[in-house]
């Protein structure tokens, strides 16, 4: 343990994907649509800055143990290609009847996004007590859903199956982020701490 970490606060983290500012962009226009559609109704809509494809959420983590974690990614890096990612179509969790996340898709032609998914899930499982995912499905989250009335969540149905087929576009995924999370009376503020390489 070094000087510099002991009696450190543990930090907040998670590892993701990041997302191109160009596809941002095309995400924002989307969530922007959702959210003129329903203002009705209680959300909480992401800031475009904080789009990213989480693969696993930790939780706090022990300043002292970051270097470890950052050596388990990198080993989970050397054994994975960059991947053809694309962002696709609006969904809604756990389904459109009652939404609670809307989100936009991504994954990859390959396969490749999910085993990527199980991999990290199974290095960082020593450092986190937080529930592992039994089904993952790559998204960017768009919005959490705190109200919404029947009429407009038709609505958001509707405009989801309409939306089915949107392309907001595609990219190299070529690096995963070990990303720290601060809570702040404006939400959430999210910093790289490190850039893990998929070499493989």
């Amino acid at each position: 343990m070094s000087e510099q970490t002991k009696g450190e606060k543990p930090l907040r983290l998670f590892i993701a994907i990041s997302i191109p500012e160009v596809v941002k962009g095309e995400i924002e226009l989307a969530r922007n649509e959702l959210r003129s559609l329903l203002q009705e109704s209680r959300i909480t809509w992401t800031k475009p800055e904080q789009f990213h494809l989480t693969l696993r959420f930790l939780g706090e983590v022990e300043a002292e143990r970051i270097s470890a974690l950052s050596e388990a990614m990198r080993e989970v890096g050397n054994g994975f290609a960059r991947l053809k990612l694309v962002a696709k179509g609006i969904g809604c969790f756990p389904n459109m009847r009652r939404p609670r996340v809307i989100w936009v898709g991504v994954g990859d032609e390959a396969g490749q996004l999910v085993q990527l998914q199980q991999r990290i899930q199974e290095a960082t499982e020593p450092f986190t007590s937080e529930e592992a995912e039994k089904r993952f499905h790559g998204h960017v989250t768009l919005g959490r859903v705190k109200e919404i009335g029947r009429k407009e969540s038709k609505m958001l149905a509707e405009l989801a199956e309409r939306m089915e087929a949107r392309m907001f576009g595609e990219w190299h995924g070529d690096e995963v982020e070990i990303l720290k999370s601060e809570l702040t009376p404006e939400g959430a503020r999210h910093s790289c701490i490190e850039r893990i390489p998929l070499r493989g």
